[in-house]
């Protein structure tokens, strides 16, 4: 039964009742209350009613999904120990408030969709159409929510109705993963065909191409290693007689081909901001790449501050010449990248001079340039503030981008025919040609060097290496390990990763990578001490070092400068700090001991 009257806060985004327990909520001030029956009466209010579900997505990509998403991978690292730093070292535990903010927030989430999907449905303001598209963009979004929820909780209650929260919702227990995995299919497909169209003008709207878009990524979770046995059992990974491989590259290829989108080009002086134009929010309209991107407003924390709801992503402080100000607040640039990861990059590839950059901590001084200061630390440089100041406007996160699409369509493939087909190799060559780095054939693949073989990012091992740090049989590759090299038989397995190879230089730091490895079972090979030890003499190379206006660290570089170190991690590259992953209880996060207090049929996870 519904309940007969609840409290909406339209302007506030805030769902009164919520699954929520965080005091930061409860302290919260409402700007407007409104009776359900009073908002679901026409279409005008009942759109502010599905605004306010977007409320609790920014609440998560504002701090805890760069964390959960990259710390405690092979790409960054969170050098420091707190209640995030357990999530770098996977010893969160069932209170750790990191954990149960995620938890809140996406429940939160889900309770605002089911609301507008339930009222939606009751009324009789509109027209069909106009209904039918704020109960696809609903089901999208709660889609979304959920989609999130079963990865990194793997059996979380499935709650589909309007709830007060707590009180209604306080014996129901775990689902599992099938029937939420199918839940999620059943509300994209409801969205891809009554969601809103794609609109340049809303990016971050749950829209048609966005379901299409997850669909076909929700497709390739259900047949990767790590879900496929929790899903299908030991039969064959089908959905309605179709292969759910099949299914994944049948919807990416229909985003590929819908005309809604394509990759952003990169054929001008400078391919690297050209491929920066899918990070800034200002830009994002004008490339067509982004398929979803998550709004913030850039008053958020403070009007001053640009884009500091990413502040663990984003660089510490520095002085700006420009505009005579402090961008950013000492704390924050808290991720850091991976060495390793660092000097994976093809030389030849423009992501490296977008995705990462050396910082030049300044004193302060507007007369002092700040040329004059030798590099201090690596940081990530996708959500870099100079832009923001150069461009205006404020930085988004791209929740879904094409290229995602060129690399599901790609791996579905190999998946579906046992090794890679020529529709596979262009999917995945599409990725690397706008990257400016070599394509792959299976002849690249099948080299025959095993311990460097080309664009296998865990393929490669340390047995010989020159003193500029280069593999001379694959000139522009680094070898860095002294051991743990992964041995790949088949071409289908070196296909497969080289496309997970491809993500990581891709989406770096986008949230994608600790998804990535879990889905494929990877989180127990990858997150290893051995995997993270590094060669005496390995540099960044003068290719890495390049002339940008918009990061006033790349020049006046030494060769001694960006030796790396191996006895202190290197000069501002940290090395990898893993002290065990236990296969049994790190491929998900614990259920809140909070919750499992207040509903006890909620069961917690294994080895937690």
């Amino acid at each position: 039964m519904k309940p007969s009257k609840l409290l909406f806060i339209i302007l506030g985004g805030f769902l009164l009742g919520s699954f929520s327990s965080c005091k930061k909520y409860l302290e919260e001030k409402p700007l407007s209350f409104y009776d359900p029956v009073t908002v679901f009466s026409s279409i005008d209010n009942a759109k502010l009613a599905m605004n306010g579900c977007y409320w609790d997505l920014t609440n998560l990509w504002s701090f805890n999904y760069s964390h959960i998403g990259e710390s405690g991978t092979d790409v960054s690292v969170f050098p420091f120990e707190d209640p995030v730093g357990d999530v770098e070292n996977y010893s969160l535990t069932s209170s750790n408030g990191f954990a149960q903010d995620i938890w809140q927030n996406l429940y939160n989430g889900i309770y605002r969709c089911n609301q507008v999907i339930d009222r939606v449905g009751e009324m009789t303001a509109g027209s069909d159409a106009q209904r039918a598209a704020l109960m696809g963009e609903a089901k999208t979004l709660r889609a979304i929510y959920y989609f999130d929820a079963v990865n990194f909780y793997d059996t979380p209650p499935l709650v589909l109705h309007e709830t007060l929260g707590y009180n209604d919702s306080v014996f129901v227990s775990n689902s599992d993963p099938k029937s939420i995995f199918m839940q999620i299919v059943e509300d994209l497909k409801y969205g891809e065909q009554y969601a809103p169209d794609p609109s340049s003008s809303n990016l971050s709207q749950a829209n048609k191409g966005v379901a299409k878009a997850l669909l076909a990524k929700t497709y390739l979770f259900m047949g990767s290693a790590y879900w496929r046995e929790k899903i299908f059992g030991n039969g064959n990974p089908d959905i309605d007689g179709k292969s759910v491989w099949e299914l994944a590259a049948t919807k990416a290829n229909e985003v590929i081909n819908s005309g809604w989108y394509s990759l952003q080009t990169t054929t001008s002086s400078r391919p690297d901001l050209d491929y920066a134009k899918n990070f800034l929010q200002t830009q994002q309209p004008n490339c067509r790449e982004i398929i979803m991107d998550i709004h913030f407003n850039t008053t958020v924390w403070q009007p001053t501050k640009y884009g500091q709801w990413l502040a663990p992503l984003a660089v510490p402080s520095g002085w700006d010449p420009r505009n005579s100000q402090y961008f950013y607040h000492e704390e924050e640039g808290w991720i850091k990248p991976v060495a390793q990861f660092l000097m994976s990059f093809h030389d030849a590839d423009i992501r490296f001079q977008w995705s990462v950059m050396p910082v030049i901590f300044h004193p302060g001084s507007a007369d002092e340039p700040i040329e004059a200061h030798p590099v201090e630390d690596w940081y990530i440089g996708k959500w870099r503030s100079e832009a923001v100041i150069e461009w205006g406007g404020n930085m988004a996160p791209t929740y879904l981008r094409l290229a995602d699409m060129y690399l599901i369509k790609a791996e579905a493939l190999n998946e579906l025919n046992n090794g890679p087909t020529a529709e596979a190799y262009l999917a995945l060559n599409a990725v690397r040609e706008r990257a400016h780095i070599p394509d792959i054939d299976a002849a690249y693949l099948n080299a025959p060097n095993p311990h460097a073989s080309p664009d296998l990012l865990w393929g490669m091992q340390t047995n010989k290496y020159l003193a500029d740090g280069t593999n001379p049989d694959y000139p522009g590759r680094h070898e860095y390990y002294t051991s743990g090299f992964i041995s790949y038989p088949s071409l289908e397995d070196k296909f497969r990763a080289a496309v997970m190879s491809e993500r990581a230089w891709e989406f770096c730091f986008e949230r994608q990578r600790w998804l990535d490895l879990k889905r494929s079972k990877m989180l127990e090979e990858i997150i290893k001490p051995d995997r993270f030890k590094l060669v005496t003499g390995l540099k960044l190379l003068p290719g890495h070092i390049a002339d940008d206006p918009y990061v006033k660290t790349y020049s006046n570089f030494t060769d001694a400068e960006m030796q790396i170190d191996p006895g202190n991690g290197g000069l501002g590259v940290y090395n990898k700090m893993v002290s065990s992953f236990d296969p049994v209880r790190n491929y998900r996060l614990p259920i809140p001991q909070s919750e499992l207090d207040a509903n006890k049929n909620l069961k917690q996870n294994p080895g937690y």
